[in-house]
């Protein structure tokens, strides 16, 4: 499954998309779950997994700036919370 991903300067910092070639603000295809646990801070690894616990058939999470989770069935309502927290961040899609 796919999603569209708007690049940020730290994306391009951490070479996130190291065979593209990329700018700021460019929007992008990306596999779900792209975001790879073990990537993850140890905390946000650890919230995965206790929600995995508690949802264990769903597969996808969106996790906004301010830590909050939710599941791929809400995740309009991620990218809504998102925007009222700031436009220039992006909702991270976590796949469990």
């Amino acid at each position: 499954m796919k999603t569209t991903h708007t690049v940020t300067a730290e994306d391009i910092e951490m070479k996130r998309f190291p065979n593209e070639n990329l700018k700021e603000g460019d929007v992008i295809e990306i596999e779900v779950g792209s975001e790879k646990t073990e990537d993850l801070d140890k905390e946000t690894a650890e919230r995965l997994a206790s929600y995995k616990k508690h949802y264990p058939d769903e597969k996808v999470f969106h996790m906004t700036s301010d830590g909050q989770f939710f599941l791929d069935a809400n995740k309009t309502d991620a990218i809504n919370h998102q925007k009222l927290l700031d436009e220039n961040k992006n909702v991270k899609v976590l796949k469990a």
